[in-house]
């Protein structure tokens, strides 16, 4: 048990590997969806956890699925401008044109006004990190 999460697969020994296989086996079409962390995780520090902000995350990501992007994504929110971070061998298919536009156009319609994809593609916590540095929680 971590941080008060009970996890009986792994206390009985399966992987996520395995767990992958045995749940595509089953025809279950989650089978290959990439971790999801708390959605509070893309605010950066700081910045009040709201209903509407996290809404706002869920409808702009949920959005870029039904366009049909896969693997990683994460859409970071800085008040109204919207970070996309998505797989880097995805970016440069979405950074121009008009998969950019659709891709814009979809996170404009969960709320934002400004939308910016980052170059650097997708990178595990992203936020904790400013100008060169790391960011601590608080500061």
């Amino acid at each position: 048990m971590e941080q008060g999460v009970a996890s009986p697969l792994a206390a009985v020994g399966f992987t996520k590997a395995q767990i992958r296989e045995r749940t595509r086996a089953r025809g279950w079409p989650w089978f290959d969806r990439p971790a999801s962390p708390c959605l509070a995780s893309r605010l950066p520090y700081g910045t009040p956890v709201t209903t509407e902000r996290l809404k706002q995350v869920e409808r702009a990501e949920a959005a870029l699925r039904d366009l049909g992007i896969g693997g990683n994504l994460r859409v970071r929110h800085h008040g109204d401008l919207a970070r996309v971070e998505l797989d880097r061998d995805l970016v440069p298919q979405w950074r121009s044109g008009e998969a950019f536009e659709a891709l814009a156009g979809a996170v404009r319609a969960a709320g934002f006004t400004r939308v910016e994809l980052d170059a650097r593609g997708f990178r595990s916590g992203s936020l904790n990190v400013i100008e060169g540095g790391a960011a601590l929680p608080g500061h």
